[in-house]
C-alpha cells in the first residue's frame, strides 16, 4: 500500500497510509521500531499464542482514553516523500 512518510527533527521517521491516514509504523533516531496494530472483531491472528491484549483492556467500567490526538497539524512534521510501503 502507498505511504506518507514524514520525520520531525531527526528524532523519528513516522509512516502514515495513504488512503486512510492511519499510522503504519515508527522509526525513532535509536533504531526502535514500532509496527502498528490495529482491532479488528472477529478477525484471528495467524499464531494468537504471540499476541494478547493486557487484562485491563477487558475490565467492565474501563475508562481509559481510546482516543489520540493525530498530530497532523504540527508544523514540526516536514513531509520526506511519497513511497509504496512494503511490510
Amino acid at each position: 500500500f502507498d505511504c506518507h512518510v514524514w520525520a520531525k527533527a531527526d528524532f523519528i521517521t513516522y509512516y502514515e497510509d495513504a488512503q486512510t491516514r492511519r499510522p503504519v509504523k515508527w522509526i525513532f533516531y535509536t533504531g526502535r521500531t514500532a509496527h502498528v496494530m490495529s482491532f479488528e472483531p472477529g478477525a484471528v491472528l495467524e499464531d494468537a499464542t504471540e499476541w494478547q491484549a493486557p487484562d485491563y483492556c477487558f475490565a467492565a467500567g474501563n475508562d481509559l482514553a481510546s482516543e489520540l490526538d493525530d498530530g497532523r497539524d504540527d508544523a514540526g512534521l516536514v513531509p520526506r516523500i511519497r513511497m509504496p510501503f512494503e511490510g
